[in-house]
């Protein structure tokens, strides 16, 4: 009694102490929340799923912050004129005891937000395999295709061996293989991982971990082939490696984690080696040689790349030579044929002669390429037109085998030796090297590579571009990717280099000098280094003797500036992760026009290098915040062109003050006139009143105000705006951009009740991805009664994010509104809106493939038709009822947390057509009260993934349609009438949770479509009689004869908390269940038992099946 009266006391008289620990405990999960909301930003970034349990306490957090904000201002609004609190003794307790439960709510929430991690890996999903391009199977190579397949079908053959010369055209053929296993179904997945002559081991099992969806946490080379070896041995899924191009025998288990043998279950392996021994050693069951193609498929190769289609060409006898010549080698006739395309006779006799000619003295000795494949390829080399294309090809061999070459690398270094003297600008010089890139590439020299900013080399031109640089001119060592872990001792005599490469090493030490009076360029980029302290040490005196130099990359060095002062003709200076402490001392690289110094460590950008007044390009981008960027030495930069600052610096001069400090100002950027590319994060203080005087000029952006960006679009192509807490008139510094931006992120922006006209009136027809989150005044994104004429809106827009837009009402107000190009539509915590899309408006989404809505509250109907609306004067449609929302392309329908949602589709929906929709996901939808009118399903004939979860009040997946209520015999009907398509068809999954009120799941008819089906989930479903309902009208069901209905894929089957189902099938019906792994049942007390015998009798690996 005592403990409960000093309680009740307590809340009376320490009312302010109460309050202070309270605002304490508020601030204390403010701070939490900001730390978590960060690290969750990060890993989203990184494309990793958020745990569970992380977003239930965001959400916690976010609903505890509201009600503590009503309850600061109740607080506040109790205060008495003479500033103590309330007086009124009921009133102080109550409040009391309402702050102090809020408090130890937030103390509680603040221990729970002490997360380990936030986030994990999204496993990838299987490769898709396309076929080679211009891949042709040929009389001599189709035994070998299909003995490869044969091969693999075998299951006592576990590993194989494909072997031949460089360029017979193993790795095509390996990967069409793959394709022809995977489209067959014969493989679940198929993973192809490049060994290469410099095998990387740690690097082979990251690709292999990716491609599998795990993250190798393990250090070493061991701890990880181990850990990959688990992997393997539990996986069920039947899966194909192509090793491609291994170069010596090494063993599987130890080196990269593949089980080896009867340990590889469903595992195979397909091998791609030159050498026949390598397969021997590598015990593989068969070695498949693959040999030349004859001489007519020669021709026939070689006639199709040169683009002679007619049998009576004039060229028909000279190509019949050439051919000849080419040895019957794929990758040496592609490159001819494809180097001969549309030239005269001439030309082709001067080839064939020069092919004729060519002898083994000409061949390199120290490189391992057939003398034929060197031959017909240098030949190809000598046909390239322009001293800079034949320069371009070189280069590209200074990078690592099987290397994904970045173009930016290409042109930095081409610019450093002149290659485009006729280029004004960068970017001009970049369109030159694409042109150059293109045409290597239509002389089979080059191949692409996973994105087009990227480039790749077949390791056997490569060999042979190493080889051509080992004299004349450029004469070049490379011993990049090598693993390294020192400088090459055999190479002593360094004076004849013009390009050295150690790029991709992990190198311990270098020289103290070295003598290289020819050398221009010198990589010694990406060297492997675990932390800075490791760095590698560089002496004062080590480019002494480089005073040629033009072109240099470093990375993980230390590094004093001083030891660059010999380096006076140096154009580009690339230092990545570098300690460099005072970098003053480049003020002596008068001639440098490339500086970037991405993540190396420095505390001040000083006045000293404003003496690099031939400056185009500047990257200071690094994760570190600089201490100082001194005033006026970015705008004596007077031929800068680009500039890269991201957020490496905060401390931009205050526009406000007008007080010059010792800091760099945004005013001075006005003196760039060259200036077209700006990547920079600043905040609004900041900005001069005049800054749209630099945006006008701009080419490509990155501007990000108040906060950081967000934009994961290639910096070749980036146009982005980003925004926050900022108001609506401010936005007029950016109108320059308006024109060309492809990104706008614009985040507690005030102010603004629509984006179009008000944002820009030209319509933002270059647009993109369109992010809005938290724009408190939001009513609509488009109102068209704004505009004073029709005008084309989002003709570009892809992507559309609207999160928490707590007024907006609906997407477009007024007529002719369309998102054309729509792609993605994500819709958040949007709490006032009813209606997604009108009729008009949805039917314009004819590229939309993927629709995510969730928590918003007050949402009634997706896609609706106008009403009349005597206020504003809405448009009424003249269309029929039975006018279509057509979406096409609709692949990915997620909608979760909508508790008004009674229905997805309101009115007629006879034309609606989701023939592309494969994954289908309903969450928490509690008024939700049927899926799919019949009409839709009809359409569904991709579906694969269906969920429905927390739909309390749902009653019928399927109904006819919207009004009717045909049930029994007449809704059986109207099914029989549809099962003739092929609806249902493709589906793969069904998980249906806590469906309070469904009864039945689908007809019987339906079941004999689900041919494909592989999981089957009904949890908590109380009211579900049967899982699929009696054919009334049909014979199997009336008792004259037993029915069998086979469920031939399933593999998962799971039954929990059904408390009235009876049957899964009606009476006279067997389901069988060849494929069926994983039975799990609890809380079915009424489920027939004769069901269950039959399925525990059946199952393959059986659980504990609980009753």
């Amino acid at each position: 009694m005592m403990r409960l009266t000093k309680r009740h006391g307590h809340y009376l008289f320490n009312f302010n102490s109460i309050v202070k620990d309270f605002m304490e405990e508020y601030q204390n999960l403010e701070f939490m929340h900001d730390r978590v909301q960060q690290d969750v930003e990060c890993a989203t970034r990184n494309t990793e799923m958020i745990e569970k349990d992380v977003q239930n306490w965001l959400k916690d957090v976010s609903q505890v912050v509201n009600d503590i904000q009503k309850l600061k201002e109740e607080i506040e609004g109790k205060k008495t004129i003479l500033g103590g609190w309330c007086p009124k003794w009921n009133l102080r307790y109550r409040l009391s005891r309402k702050v102090e439960e809020k408090r130890s709510i937030m103390s509680n929430l603040r221990e729970s937000g002490k997360f380990d991690k936030v986030s994990y890996p999204i496993t990838l999903p299987g490769i898709e395999f396309s076929a080679p391009k211009e891949f042709q199977l040929f009389k001599s190579t189709e035994p070998v295709f299909y003995q490869i397949i044969e091969a693999l079908k075998d299951d006592e053959i576990h590993i194989i061996g494909l072997y031949g010369m460089g360029g017979a055209g193993k790795t095509t053929l390996a990967k069409a293989v793959g394709k022809k296993v995977k489209d067959e179904e014969i493989f679940d997945e198929v993973l192809t991982i490049v060994v290469s002559q410099a095998s990387n081991f740690k690097s082979i099992q990251s690709d292999l971990a990716e491609s599998l969806g795990m993250k190798l946490e393990e250090e070493g080379e061991e701890a990880r082939a181990k850990r990959l070896y688990l992997r393997f041995m539990e996986t069920k899924k039947k899966i194909l490696i192509i090793l491609d191009d291994v170069w010596k025998n090494f063993d599987l288990k130890s080196k990269i984690g593949l089980p080896f043998g009867n340990d590889l279950k469903g595992c195979k392996i397909l091998l791609t080696t030159r050498r026949k021994n390598v397969c021997i050693g590598m015990r593989c069951q068969q070695r498949i040689p693959l040999n030349e193609l004859d001489e007519g498929e020669g021709l026939s190769l070689l006639k199709k790349h040169a683009g002679i289609d007619d049998e009576f060409h004039p060229l028909n006898d000279v190509a019949i030579k050439v051919a000849k010549e080419c040895k019957g080698l794929p990758l040496a006739i592609v490159t001819i044929g494809s180097a001969l395309k549309e030239k005269g006779i001439d030309e082709w006799k001067l080839v064939f002669e020069k092919l004729k000619k060519s002898k083994l003295v000409d061949m390199c000795k120290d490189i391992d390429v057939d003398e034929d494949v060197y031959a017909i390829l240098k030949v190809s080399y000598d046909y390239l037109e322009g001293k800079e294309t034949k320069l371009c090809f070189l280069l590209c061999s200074l990078f690592p085998e099987d290397y994904e070459i970045p173009l930016e690398e290409l042109a930095k270094c081409g610019m450093g030796l002149g290659l485009f003297s006729y280029a004004d600008s960068i970017e001009q010089a970049r369109s030159q090297l694409r042109v150059i890139v293109n045409k290597l590439k239509a002389s089979c020299l080059l191949i692409d590579a996973s994105d087009e900013e990227l480039v790749k080399m077949h390791d056997v031109v490569r060999d042979v571009a190493l080889g051509i640089a080992s004299k004349g001119e450029n004469s070049f060592m490379v011993k990049a990717g090598l693993g390294l872990t020192e400088w090459p001792k055999e190479e002593k005599h360094l004076e004849q280099y013009t390009a050295i490469s150690l790029m991709a090493n992990k190198l311990l030490v270098l020289p103290d000098h070295v003598v290289c009076p020819k050398l221009e360029t010198l990589l010694l980029s990406q060297q492997y280094c675990h932390y800075r302290d490791y760095n590698i040490e560089v002496s004062n005196h080590f480019f002494q003797e480089m005073k040629a130099l033009k072109n240099l990359t470093l990375s993980y060095v230390n590094l004093s500036s001083k030891s660059l002062k010999f380096l006076t003709g140096l154009k580009f200076l690339e230092l990545i992760d570098c300690n460099l402490r005072d970098i003053s001392s480049l003020k002596h690289l008068i001639r440098l026009e490339i500086l970037s110094l991405r993540n190396s460590l420095f505390d001040e950008f000083p006045k000293e290098l404003g003496a690099l007044t031939e400056l185009r390009l500047l990257d200071l981008r690094t994760f570190c915040q600089l201490k100082k960027l001194s005033s006026n030495v970015i705008q004596r930069f007077s031929q800068l062109e680009e500039l890269y600052v991201g957020d490496c610096f905060d401390k931009w001069e205050d526009e406000r003050t007008r007080v010059k400090g010792s800091n760099a100002s945004l005013s001075e950027f006005k003196s760039l006139s060259k200036l077209v590319v700006l990547f920079l994060e600043t905040n609004t203080k900041c900005l001069p009143k005049d800054f749209g005087f630099v945006c006008n000029k701009l080419l490509r952006y990155d501007i990000s105000v108040n906060t950081y960006t967000d934009c994961h679009v290639s910096e070749s192509r980036k146009k982005a705006l980003t925004i926050k807490d900022i108001e609506a008139p401010s936005l007029i510094t950016f109108k320059a951009l308006s024109p060309t931006l492809e990104y706008l992120c614009l985040k507690e922006v005030t102010g603004c009740e629509n984006i179009l006209p008000s944002i820009d009136k030209g319509g933002l027809n270059k647009l993109n991805s369109l992010v809005l989150e938290d724009c408190k005044d939001l009513k609509c994104i488009i109102d068209t009664f704004q505009m004073q004429v029709p005008t084309p809106t989002f003709s570009n827009l892809v992507k559309l994010s609207l999160t928490r837009l707590n007024l907006l009402r609906e997407i477009c107000c007024g007529p002719c509104g369309k998102l054309q190009s729509l792609t993605n539509f994500k819709v958040r915590e949007c709490k006032s809106l009813t209606c997604l899309f009108t009729l008009s408006l949805a039917r314009s989404l004819v590229q939309l493939k993927s629709l995510e809505l969730s928590d918003c509250e007050s949402l009634k109907h997706l896609f609706m038709r106008e009403e009349v609306d005597n206020d504003r004067g809405k448009e009424i449609l003249s269309e029929s009822n039975h006018v279509a929302i057509v979406l096409p392309n609709l692949e990915k329908l997620s909608i979760e947390k909508l508790p008004q949602l009674r229905c997805i589709w309101k009115g007629p929906t006879y034309h609606v057509n989701l023939k592309n929709l494969i994954d289908v996901k309903v969450r928490e939808c509690k008024s939700l009260t049927y899926l799919f009118t019949l009409s839709h399903v009809r359409s569904l004939v991709q579906l694969k993934s269906l969920e429905v979860r927390g739909c309390e009040n749902l009653e019928h997946l399927v109904i006819t349609e919207e009004g009717d209520n045909v049930e029994g015999e007449d809704m059986q009907s109207n099914y029989d009438h549809y099962i003739q398509c092929t609806f249902l068809a493709n589906l793969e999954s069904l998980q249906i949770n806590s469906c309070e009120r469904l009864e039945y799941i689908f007809p019987i008819s339906v079941a004999r479509v689900l041919v494909k089906l592989q999981m089957l989930t009904i949890e908590n479903a109380p009211q579900l009689k049967q899982v699929f309902f009696g054919d009334h009208g049909r014979e199997e069901g009336d008792g004259k004869e037993i029915a069998v209905i086979e469920f031939a894929q399933l593999k998962v089957l799971k039954l929990y908390g059904l408390a009235n189902i009876i049957r899964f099938c009606p009476e006279n019906y067997h389901s069988s269940w060849p494929a069926l792994e994983d039975f799990k049942m609890d809380r079915c007390s009424y489920l027939s038992t004769s069901f269950i015998a039959e399925v525990v009798a059946k199952v393959r690996n059986q659980e504990e099946v609980f009753c």
